[in-house]
């Protein structure tokens, strides 16, 4: 598995998949969108062989968004695609796929972003990244000895 910061250098390519797995070293690609309206989403999901350019597998999930909730669907999807892959999950990885780790989905929403904004690695990101992991805090802040904490990882 590649890591999301070494394939967001493709997210506005002109390149095709055989040419991104070729740059990546990898056989398969996987592609997904996520849409939002109101308490509802919608991932589209899909497991390209990079070549032949064709579909392995693909699935929609349209859900009722919950805080109670989102971290279900978001096991769910990983299972799948763990599934469409033919992988084997070890008791670890399921374990962090089950883990939930807060009840508030405004505050991991101020994580999700911090993150995308941590991912830029600009000093602007990095401030913005620290603005919304200081607001997930302050939204739940006992979400600390639920999880080990947010993982916040400055380096």
């Amino acid at each position: 598995m590649i890591s999301r910061t070494s394939v967001e250098k493709f997210r506005d390519t002109q390149l095709g998949a055989k040419e991104i797995a070729a740059q990546l070293g990898v056989k398969s690609i996987l592609e997904g969108g996520v849409q939002r309206a109101g308490d509802r989403v919608r991932i589209n999901v899909q497991l390209i062989d990079a070549a032949t350019d064709a579909h392995l597998w693909a699935e929609s999930y349209d859900r009722e968004l919950t805080a109670a909730n989102i971290f279900a669907i978001q096991s769910e999807v990983a299972a799948a695609i763990a599934g469409a892959l033919k992988a084997t999950l070890t008791v670890g990885e399921k374990v962090r796929m089950n883990a939930v780790p807060t009840q508030s989905l405004e505050a991991w929403e101020n994580y999700q972003l911090g993150r995308q904004r941590l991912a830029k690695r600009t000093s602007t990101g990095l401030t913005e990244a620290e603005r919304y992991f200081q607001k997930a805090i302050e939204l739940d802040p006992t979400s600390r000895s639920r999880t080990r904490g947010w993982r916040i990882h400055w380096r």
